[in-house]
């Protein structure tokens, strides 16, 4: 098959492309920068225009409260709508044929976040935030275009080479032996690795596959848990933790328009946030990696890294 990659520079997108290739597949990159075959901005309709004809699309572009460098500070509800949902469009526009596997890559913070035992593919959808709200955009625009359509809805995204909260977290038990931590922090929040994702990604793409599909590795654990596996990992004395109350912390966010702490974030810093994976399992996928060895994996890499 003839594969387009949007996001093709970023972290998941380098996991699934070797899968994709060593099957045999001809992968077409695309990304706003990096060693890319064709490099732009997806939300520019001239340079979708001009992306080839392709088998399937595995969009994997978007934005998200990962990268400060990016966010701005005001105006986010357009940043994300210009490059979460326009982009959407444009690039459903651009493979509107019924023939095109289009395969989206959304988030699971597209869920309802309440006191559940399990989030499945049936759950309702909410839009309890600015990223939230532009992944639900994205996945409408996607169920409706015509053809063969999937959504691939990961947790948190780890393992080797990932970053974002794991490097504070990491320093702070490492250099201060201390940990402060926005809510009580004993509830299970599902973690993927990286490799897992990749390869449900993969087996929807070569099955072409339709519908939704959760992606988390197994045996969820609690971010206490992920301290003391960390602890573990470099055999360092038992980290000090101190739990902030969510209410005071909630209330400031929302007065400063959720700028500090995302609300998505802090729902799930509430919440626990386990994933039901059926419909992967039922196409042959099953994770790797438990959550406990995903967080080791993941700070073991961090930890080489100057």
């Amino acid at each position: 098959m003839r594969i387009l990659v949007t996001g093709a520079a970023g972290f998941l997108a380098g996991a699934v492309i070797p899968l994709l290739r060593q099957a045999g597949h001809e992968v077409i990159t695309a990304d706003r920068r990096g060693e890319v075959d064709h490099a732009g901005d997806l939300a520019d309709p001239a340079y979708v225009r001009g992306l080839p004809g392709v088998d399937t699309v595995l969009h994997a572009a978007a934005v998200q409260y990962v990268d400060p460098k990016t966010l701005p500070t005001f105006g986010r509800r357009a940043f994300f709508q210009r490059n979460n949902v326009d982009a959407t469009r444009l690039l459903a526009e651009r493979y509107a044929s019924p023939d095109v596997h289009f395969v989206n890559v959304s988030t699971s913070m597209i869920y309802q976040q309440a006191d559940r035992p399990l989030c499945t593919t049936s759950t309702p959808l909410a839009e309890q935030g600015l990223y939230s709200a532009s992944k639900i955009a994205a996945k409408r625009i996607v169920d409706a275009r015509p053809g063969p359509n999937a959504t691939i809805i990961p947790c948190i995204i780890a393992g080797g080479g990932r970053g974002g909260l794991f490097v504070s977290l990491l320093e702070s038990i490492r250099r201060r032996g201390f940990v402060v931590i926005p809510g009580r922090g004993d509830h299970p929040v599902h973690l993927v690795h990286v490799s897992d994702c990749a390869a449900l990604i993969a087996k929807v793409i070569e099955r072409r596959a339709t519908g939704m599909f959760n992606a988390a590795s197994r045996d969820a654990v609690s971010i206490r848990q992920w301290i003391r596996e960390i602890e573990n990992e470099f055999l360092l004395e038992p980290t000090r933790i101190l739990a902030l109350p969510l209410g005071p912390i909630h209330a400031a966010s929302a007065l400063l328009g959720y700028r500090p702490v995302p609300k998505e974030r802090l729902l799930m810093l509430r919440y626990r946030h386990v994933l039901d994976v059926s419909e992967g399992e039922q196409l042959g996928w099953r994770a790797a990696y438990t959550n406990v060895q995903i967080v080791r994996d993941t700070v073991r890499t961090l930890a080489d890294e100057p």
